[in-house]
């Protein structure tokens, strides 16, 4: 399994939070990430994507959270954020670092009624999908040279232009890595597909999902500039 560069962030968090939430998009590597780290710490993992693990953790959310065994990883905490005050009322009579670890591909924290719930209770680390570095398990270091006023040495071989576009196309998914750029088109339509129909539709009670499509690919093409959302809502 690739490194990844949060792990030293994440390990610092769990050494001081009862309560750390990883946030990032569906196959960025949060699943693969807490598994290590869980089975290196004595974690056990449950999944609210598991539709049986769904039922019980709606249907009583905070005997759910009694009975699991700590530590406790938890993945896709958006779709019950109910569990929430539960696991605040847990961490406020057993406040032991690291008790638990919540994943979520949508923001739990932008959820109605959850608030500030676990403030002063929790970390938060945004785990992205693969930068170059990653990819190619290298130090990315040019900020630190840039500060540090350095000669910034040559840490990655140099690349044509067809390559730097075969880059730009294959992204930082983790599972598009290996792929053709013919199943990438695939995947990634699956993929949107995918956001739509569960984690947007889950997170808000959103109109207009049919411009969504529009709208993802006028961010595409904004890319590394600043955000304007008065220009891309005249677009749509």
């Amino acid at each position: 399994m690739l490194k990844r560069h949060i792990e030293k962030k994440l390990l610092s968090n769990l050494e001081i939070m009862p309560v750390v939430l990883i946030r990032g998009a569906r196959q960025s590597g949060k699943t693969t990430l807490t598994h290590m780290l869980g089975k290196e710490n004595g974690y056990t993992f449950y999944n609210l994507d598991d539709h049986a693990t769904l039922l019980n953790a709606t249907k009583d959310p905070a005997g759910w959270i009694k009975s699991l065994k700590k530590p406790a990883i938890i993945g896709e905490v958006q779709r019950v954020p109910e569990i929430f005050l539960p696991i605040k009322a847990d961490v406020d009579q057993n406040r032991i670092p690291g008790r638990y670890i919540l994943t979520g591909s949508a923001n739990p924290l932008l959820l109605p009624r959850l608030g500030d719930s676990l403030a002063g209770r929790m970390g938060i680390i945004d785990l992205f999908p693969f930068s170059q570095g990653e990819a190619q398990q290298k130090k990315e270091s040019f900020i630190e040279y840039i500060f540090a006023n350095e000669i910034i040495p040559k840490t990655f071989s140099a690349f044509s232009q067809e390559e730097f576009h075969k880059l730009l196309i294959r992204g930082g998914f983790p599972f598009v890595q290996s792929l053709s750029e013919e199943k990438i088109e695939i995947w990634m339509g699956a993929y949107l597909q995918t956001m739509l129909d569960r984690d947007v539709r889950e997170i808000s009670n959103i109109a207009g999902l049919r411009d969504f499509p529009l709208l993802f690919r006028l961010l595409a093409t904004r890319t590394a500039n600043l955000l304007n959302i008065s220009d891309l809502s005249r677009s749509l």
